[in-house]
């Protein structure tokens, strides 16, 4: 779960009202279609892994010009800064055991294994959440089955990490949650999801996701985990 964090996704974050980021996230309704999933998987006992891959800066630090087209995306200062309410992940989804500190190690429960169900990745450092984290070393070493990816920006960290799950673990399901991603744009949003992401991976619909796949999961007998 990319970006679940109240700067793209809660009243009163910096980027909320960015564009169309606002309008797709209440038409959607992905707030409450990933949380209805993070319920589910948490109670899967252990069959679920859920790994939160959220962006945080230093309180000086900003992002690569090169990175965005969007002038007024740059011209927000102080975005996700660590230890505001900005950075946090939202309360529909945030880890039970956590208190939202993101100077916490990878576990929710802190330590430093990856032993735990549910992790805050940290130290991310693109828009690609494979980069700078454990999550490709995590994924192996679980043996997770099937990737499902879902958050914020459609046309940015969801689709570059759809592409890297692909490319770095090809024998992993990677799916992507169309209606649970939203981007600041309607039509690079779309673009996403019907073009360029179909190349790498599945799209599907949250509830498909959770009954077709999720729940089935749950209640069957396989051993492979998933992962959200």
């Amino acid at each position: 779960m990319l970006d679940f964090q109240n700067e793209f996704v809660k009243p009163g974050g910096k980027l909320y009202d960015n564009g169309d980021l606002k309008n797709i996230i209440i038409n959607t309704g992905m707030v409450k279609k990933i949380s209805q999933i993070v319920d589910s998987a948490r109670k899967s006992n252990g069959r679920v892994l859920l790994i939160h891959a959220p962006v945080v800066l230093k309180k000086d630090e900003q992002f690569n010009e090169a990175d965005f087209d969007t002038p007024e995306f740059l011209k927000q200062q102080g975005l996700f800064t660590e230890g505001s309410w900005n950075a946090d992940l939202i309360d529909e989804i945030k880890p039970v055991n956590n208190n939202n500190n993101h100077d916490s190690s990878s576990s929710c429960n802190g330590g430093n294994n990856d032993s735990s169900n549910e992790m805050i990745l940290k130290s991310r450092s693109d828009f690609n959440a494979f980069k700078g984290t454990k999550l490709q070393e995590i994924l192996e070493r679980r043996k997770v089955s099937t990737l499902a990816i879902c958050g914020c920006l459609t046309n940015f960290c969801i689709e570059e990490t759809a592409r890297a799950a692909e490319e770095l673990l090809p024998d992993i399901d990677v799916f992507v949650l169309a209606d649970g991603c939203a981007a600041t744009s309607l039509l690079e949003h779309h673009q996403s999801i019907h073009v360029s992401i179909p190349l790498f991976a599945t799209m599907i619909s949250c509830s498909d996701y959770l009954y077709d796949h999720l729940e089935l999961h749950n209640h069957g007998d396989g051993e492979e985990p998933f992962c959200c």
